[in-house]
């Protein structure tokens, strides 16, 4: 029987993943209050005027070439400038790139530092990479101090502005109690959340709940609408498994 349950929870993964392209909604919906002191601020970061921003990309895209030596002989400091070049223009995602090189640099040249101010740049316009990115730097106190309750504001934020990736992360904190006081249900509702648009790590975490016997996992799962093409054989299927 034990194998039933799990070759029926491997079709349930692949039909939520589907689930994301059939415009699927959530009935579940997390309301996670965002920290008024970590906000989105345009006018600190202004976006560049359209020719700049043209330019900007310009540099980003010859900057990766090199970086890659695509097109072009291999070198990583050419790529390092012409990607600073395209951010100081205000090009978000150069900003992003810029920050990742700072933190991955061979050890003497790494500057934490550097990468959380142009994470933090990027983060202003919106960027919800350099947002979790600032939350992961929190973690490992690279740049700072390792505050868990940092990140935990950082991923607030991030959810917001609409990543899963972070709804999944903030997930794992309100289980674990990570930075923020522990709160299974505030957990469980962001996993639903990022699950039923489909976001693969939220469905194998709530697979592997309702594997546990967590019944709201166990609900969550078999209440859930997949698009006009229900497989209700499957369906029932997996209630007959949650039974025995």
């Amino acid at each position: 029987m034990r194998v039933s349950v799990l070759l029926t929870l491997s079709k349930i993964v692949f039909m939520l993943a589907i689930s994301a392209f059939m415009g699927c909604s959530s009935p579940h919906q997390a309301e996670v209050e965002i920290a008024a002191d970590v906000t989105i601020d345009a006018e600190l970061s202004p976006q560049a005027d359209a020719e700049a921003t043209v330019e900007a990309a310009s540099q980003r895209d010859l900057g990766r070439q090199y970086a890659k030596g695509e097109g072009v002989e291999q070198d990583y400091d050419q790529a390092f400038s012409l990607i600073e070049q395209a951010a100081e223009k205000g090009l978000v995602e150069a900003q992003v790139a810029l920050g990742r090189l700072y933190s991955r640099r061979k050890k003497e040249a790494q500057d934490y530092a550097a990468a959380r101010l142009w994470f933090q740049r990027a983060a202003r316009q919106g960027s919800t990479q350099a947002m979790e990115a600032i939350a992961l730097m929190c973690v490992r106190g690279q740049g700072g101090v390792e505050s868990y309750e940092q990140a935990a504001e950082w991923l607030r934020l991030a959810v917001g502005a609409g990543s899963l990736g972070a709804t999944y992360s903030l997930a794992n904190y309100y289980m674990e109690g990570l930075g923020v006081e522990q709160d299974t249900e505030m957990g469980m509702d962001l996993l639903k959340q990022s699950a039923s648009l489909g976001y693969g790590y939220s469905i194998d975490y709530l697979v592997r709940e309702a594997q546990r016997n967590n019944v709201d996992a166990q609900d969550f799962l078999c209440n859930l609408v997949v698009g006009p093409e229900f497989d209700t054989e499957l369906w029932q299927s997996y209630r007959s498994t949650l039974d025995e």
